[in-house]
């Protein structure tokens, strides 16, 4: 099940300003921006200063899915992200450009017959030693990471490990 494409909302700040806690008043009210995903909002070229911000979707699983073992894949989030279904943690990622998964089968468990999930995806682009790419690790030219995310919900069936032929 593809969760990229339209119907995202973006909601971003700079390093001195605070996002909104997910499930406050702020979060609900905050001035979010219709987005389709993948998403950059930030590139050499336009550089806006945003440093953190929230992307969210909602979405129905579909029928078929119910009591199978469920992943959020994620192709790729810059820099730091913290991934919530339905205001649970399923937990955090360090390093931009690289595929990433979480199991949401606990989630899905928990739902019961409601299909209908919440997603919400937290990014921190700040520059950190312990998360690559550094900006060190583009010389002298400031590294402006191309922020945003793609992903999808895959169920245990599609996930397989093939092999080149000899």
């Amino acid at each position: 099940m593809l969760l990229s494409g339209s119907d995202w909302l973006f909601d971003g700040g700079n390093s001195s300003s605070a996002l909104p806690e997910i499930g406050s008043d702020g979060f609900v009210s905050a001035p979010w921006q219709t987005v389709a995903v993948p998403h950059v909002f930030q590139m050499r070229t336009n550089f806006t200063g945003m440093t953190q911000n929230w992307y969210r979707h909602n979405f129905i699983v579909p029928p078929e899915f119910s009591g199978r073992r469920l992943y959020l894949v994620f192709e790729g989030a810059a820099t730091i992200a913290d991934v919530y279904v339905n205001g649970k943690h399923l937990g955090q990622h360090r390093g931009a450009y690289t595929r990433f998964v979480f199991d949401a089968t606990e989630v899905e468990a928990e739902m019961g017959v409601t299909r209908f999930w919440f997603l919400a995806l937290g990014l921190k682009n700040s520059s950190k030693s312990s998360v690559l790419p550094d900006k060190k690790d583009a010389g002298t030219t400031p590294l402006v990471r191309y922020q945003g995310a793609l992903l999808n919900l895959e169920t245990d069936s599609k996930v397989t490990l093939t092999l080149p032929p000899k």
